[in-house]
C-alpha cells in the first residue's frame, strides 16, 4: 500500500462544487456535507481533482503561496483528510 504522500486523492462522484462569494461551496449531495473553501483550498481542491498526490499539492502550494514547508504539509493534509472524511474526496487505488 501507497503512504500518505504518495496517496492521490479525487471529488467523490456525489460532490459537487460552486463558487460562492469568492469562495468555493462544496456540497455532497447524499449526505449534505458541505464546506466552503478560500483561495488556498480551491487550489488545493483543484490539485487534488488533477490527480496529484498529497506531496505533490503541498510543493505546489508552498510554492505559490511562499509559506515555510512544514505549515503547507500540515495545511494541504488537514484539508485533504478532512475532505475525505465527510465523503467530499475519495482515495484513488494505485496501480497494481
Amino acid at each position: 500500500m501507497a503512504d500518505k504522500e504518495s496517496c492521490r486523492r479525487r471529488p467523490h462522484p456525489d460532490a459537487v462544487a460552486e463558487a460562492f462569494e469568492g469562495e468555493l461551496l462544496l456540497l455532497h449531495l447524499g449526505h449534505g456535507t458541505t464546506f466552503r473553501l478560500n483561495r488556498t483550498g480551491k487550489v488545493i481542491w483543484q490539485l487534488a481533482g488533477d490527480g496529484l498526490t498529497e506531496e505533490q499539492i503541498t510543493c505546489r502550494v508552498q510554492a505559490r503561496f511562499a509559506v515555510l514547508p512544514e505549515q503547507a504539509r500540515h495545511d494541504v493534509a488537514a484539508l485533504l483528510n478532512g475532505l475525505e472524511q465527510h465523503h467530499l474526496l475519495e482515495r484513488v487505488a494505485e496501480a497494481a
